[in-house]
């Protein structure tokens, strides 16, 4: 696994916890 696949990886992660903090609201693209 490439480096920026594990960034990816991680930061889709971090994401759905954030998602699921408030509520499953949409994930926002950045």
């Amino acid at each position: 696994m490439s480096r920026d696949e594990k960034t990816k990886s991680s930061w889709e992660n971090i994401q759905k916890e954030i998602s699921d903090k408030f509520g499953g609201g949409e994930i926002m693209d950045v």
